[in-house]
């Protein structure tokens, strides 16, 4: 007959595979502690009262973030500073709250608390004067692909032909996460045969009037 923590009495006798059983004929784990039996429902020596994961086995009772919760049934052991049930070791705004953690740029800083989530501006610019094409005319068209990166801001493009013609395009948005943008100009924006890109340039807040001066000619 031993004590029970919480008060009362049992009986109990050793099963073969080491667990006791109690009055009632039902198994149960327990650890003695001073004298008296204490619960020990996970069976990894630690008594229920004082176990920090009373329903899940963590005998090292690790609690990294000393919140009373073991690490083994902590949805955030590490801690969560900014209480947007992130844990601090993943969270991309460790002091402000951003459940959603989003991160336009994927820079590794949340929107919430990146002065630029849409990324910083570092543009690039190249084009490139395709072999030419029998447009429905019959006139000879080359085309004229343009490669624009890291860019998160719009931007116009201006390609400008040695015979005073050319083409204007106001691009209102990245168009991908990564400020990526391409389009090849062809048919009445494309360069007729035996012209040359005079001008090519970014405009606009995001080009920074970048150019490629290559000056190509379609042959």
């Amino acid at each position: 007959m031993l004590a029970l923590a919480g008060g009362g009495y049992a009986s109990l006798v050793r099963g073969e595979d080491g667990s006791r059983f109690n009055n009632a004929g039902e198994c149960a784990r327990y650890v003695a502690t001073g004298g008296v039996l204490d619960r020990d429902g996970d069976s990894d020596g630690a008594p229920d009262s004082s176990d920090n994961c009373a329903n899940l086995s963590n005998p090292s009772q690790e609690d990294t973030d000393l919140d009373g919760t073991g690490n083994a049934c902590d949805s955030t052991p590490n801690g969560d500073d900014d209480g947007d049930g992130v844990d601090d070791l993943r969270d991309n705004c460790r002091t402000t709250s951003n459940s959603g953690q989003e991160d336009t740029d994927r820079d590794g800083i949340g929107n919430v608390c990146d002065s630029t989530p849409n990324g910083v501006d570092n543009p690039k610019f190249t084009y490139e004067v395709t072999h030419f094409i029998i447009d429905q005319y019959g006139d000879k068209v080359c085309g004229v692909l343009v490669t624009v990166t890291d860019v998160y801001e719009p931007f116009t493009i201006n390609l400008e032909y040695s015979n005073g013609e050319g083409v204007t395009l106001l691009v209102d948005q990245a168009f991908a996460l990564d400020g990526s943008y391409s389009r090849t100009f062809s048919g009445n924006s494309g360069l007729p045969y035996g012209e040359s890109v005079t001008d090519a340039y970014l405009g606009g807040p995001g080009g920074d009037n970048l150019r490629d001066g290559s000056e190509q000619t379609c042959s």
